[in-house]
């Protein structure tokens, strides 16, 4: 079972569609947290007991987030369905810190919790992680294991995986890109007979390496605007734009 830190304590009905559910006997199902501890009232289906506790842990995940620097914050949305999925987690301090710049490390620690579930293996699978700044003692050796073993990011020469650089937005959308491609959804994105609507200005400014997948994250609206329009390609990623990215794939690609 899982848990939470928690001291509250709580206990409420589990509702379908509305409906309270119950058992054979007409027993209500309950569900409750005792400091932290996941308590059931009235059901043994293991089965059935997964799939409610999914959307009920999302939910109480929500009721004890206190995030006071996304209230209105533009990116409060999709910060909390992340946090919510369990994909991006609050900081040390409580915060969420939306205007957090990112590292390649932790951008490769989302992704696995994003996508492992679905993950197909490559086709061709790279040599063997060997990068000097990445050792089994580092908590985000696996997620970094992970990510290079499944295609979707690479060293930055020197035998470097630089895991605490900040990411550019150019190498967040080449991850995103990377990750719709190793899913074969790449096709699912606009449609190629389509009048292209992506600004040239936006895809020029990125590296020439970056601007196929800049190109299609734009074209199919995954990445955040700046208020001028404009994407600054080699700038910083933060948390709030990673987030805003990977709720879109999710909306757009996955769940659609």
């Amino acid at each position: 079972m899982k848990r939470i830190e928690s001291g509250l304590n709580l206990s409420y009905s589990i509702k379908v569609d509305g409906k309270l559910v119950s058992q054979e006997n007409g027993e209500e199902i309950k569900r409750g947290l005792n400091k932290g501890a996941i308590v059931w009232t009235g059901l043994s289906d293991a089965k059935a007991r997964w799939e409610i506790e999914e959307e009920a842990y999302k939910a109480l995940r929500l009721r004890i987030a206190n995030f006071s620097d996304i209230e209105d914050h533009w990116a409060k949305e999709y910060l909390l369905d992340m946090f919510q999925r369990r994909v991006m987690e609050g900081m040390d301090d409580g915060s969420m810190s939306p205007d957090g710049q990112l590292t390649r490390a932790q951008a490769s620690a989302m992704l696995m919790r994003m996508f492992e579930e679905i993950q197909p293996e490559p086709e061709e699978k790279p040599e063997a992680m060997s990068f000097t700044d990445v050792s089994g003692e580092n908590w985000f050796y696996d997620y970094v294991k992970w990510a290079y073993e499944k295609g979707l990011v690479k060293g930055i020469g020197n035998g470097l995986f630089a895991p605490n650089k900040e990411l550019t937005r150019q190498e967040l959308m080449q991850m995103i890109y990377n990750e719709l491609g190793a899913l074969d959804l790449l096709d699912k994105g606009r449609d190629e007979t389509e009048e292209q609507t992506a600004d040239e200005e936006n895809i020029e400014a990125a590296s020439a390496w970056a601007r196929e997948a800049v190109s299609f994250c734009l074209e199919n609206e995954l990445a955040h605007l700046e208020e001028d329009g404009s994407i600054a390609p080699k700038e910083a990623a933060t948390r709030a734009e990673f987030a805003y990215m990977l709720y879109r794939v999710a909306e757009s690609f996955i769940e659609a």
